[in-house]
């Protein structure tokens, strides 16, 4: 009797660590999601933070419609 009761705490155990791998991925995707974004975005305020500087209005216009 005292093996079946391991034997389905085991089982309970495996179902759980599932779910908590799968919960896991998930956050990761969504944090390396997030990142990317976030580079993205920063490169992006950059460029035409740079363009703004060195090139005055009429830079920053173009560029903007350029993208």
């Amino acid at each position: 009797m005292k093996d079946d009761d391991d034997d389905d705490d085991d089982d309970d155990d495996d179902d759980d660590d599932d779910e908590m791998m799968m919960m896991m991925m998930m956050m990761m995707m969504m944090m390396m999601m997030m990142m990317i974004w976030m580079m993205m975005m920063m490169v992006v305020l950059c460029q035409r933070l740079i363009d703004h500087q060195y090139q005055g209005d009429e830079g920053y216009a173009s560029a903007s419609a350029g993208h």
